[in-house]
């Protein structure tokens, strides 16, 4: 099976927190982010290193010993710094979240709820079960 990251709500029947939408048109821009999360795409690891949905893309072997290396790499700045950076880059979405969180579960959840989605979830999970038993 190829390794696949994205989501991929819409294709069965529901809707991406908003939370995470907004951080897909942070990482690669409002279009695309539009596309994707309309049509429910799945990328390749490749795409998805492309698009900047993934930093890098390693064989299942090197994964702990590339992850070690970078974390010996961030650690060499001082956190402060470090700190600062990310909320200098980060602060304005981060503050927007907070703002916006019981907005975003109210929708979100009213969404999930709601008969159609109950429906387009239903369907799903018989889909996999079914899949299984096969």
């Amino acid at each position: 099976v190829k390794p696949m990251i994205g989501l991929n709500e819409s294709r069965i029947g529901i809707v991406a927190p908003p939370f995470l939408a907004r951080q897909y048109i942070d990482t690669m821009g409002k279009r695309q982010a539009e596309l994707a999360l309309s049509l429910g795409t799945l990328f390749s690891s490749e795409e998805a290193l492309k698009i900047g949905l993934v930093d890098k893309v390693l064989p299942a072997e090197q994964v702990r010993a590339a992850a070690r290396e970078s974390a010996e790499e961030w650690v060499k700045i001082p956190a402060a710094a470090r700190v600062a950076s990310k909320q200098l880059i980060r602060g304005e979405a981060l503050r927007a979240l907070e703002q916006s969180r019981q907005q975003d579960l109210d929708h979100f959840v009213g969404f999930v709820t709601s008969e159609t989605a109950q429906k387009s979830l239903s369907a799903y999970l018989k889909m996999l079960a079914n899949r299984r038993k096969a």
